[in-house]
């Protein structure tokens, strides 16, 4: 979440600030998780997935990264957690038979990034100029 941030917030605010913000994501995220988690189980990913992708788009909006309207930066966030949620199921296999003394660091960081890459690219997308 650091470095998703940082690398969101570099063009305007720079890498620490975005860092710190992309700190207090996770947090908040991981914190929703597990409030949720007695109640729904594994099934609490999912509002915090959610919750995640969307605070990112609103630290872009809060940074002036991303100069959007509030229902924008929501709507920017629900497709960024829709897609990179989409993505992050076709590769969620990575856990099935899940032994950590044999995990492939290559395979296992080439999965997360492609589970986190089309979010990212939803925040970064500009609209373009009406013609």
């Amino acid at each position: 979440c650091p470095a998703m941030a940082a690398a969101l917030a570099l063009r305007r605010r720079g890498f620490l600030v975005g860092a710190g913000a992309g700190m207090a994501v996770g947090a908040a995220a991981a914190g929703l998780f597990y409030v949720l988690a007695p109640v729904l189980g594994m099934g609490a990913m999912l509002p915090a997935w959610f919750g995640l992708w969307v605070m990112l788009s609103a630290v872009m909006r809060a940074l002036a990264v991303a100069p959007r309207s509030w229902s924008e930066t929501l709507a920017r966030g629900v497709i960024a957690g829709l897609l990179s949620g989409a993505a992050f199921y076709l590769v969620a296999g990575m856990w099935t038979g899940w032994d950590p003394s044999r995990i492939n660091y290559v395979d296992h960081f080439a999965r997360w990034a492609f589970a986190f890459a089309p979010g990212f690219l939803a925040l970064q997308a500009s609209r373009s100029a009406p013609v």
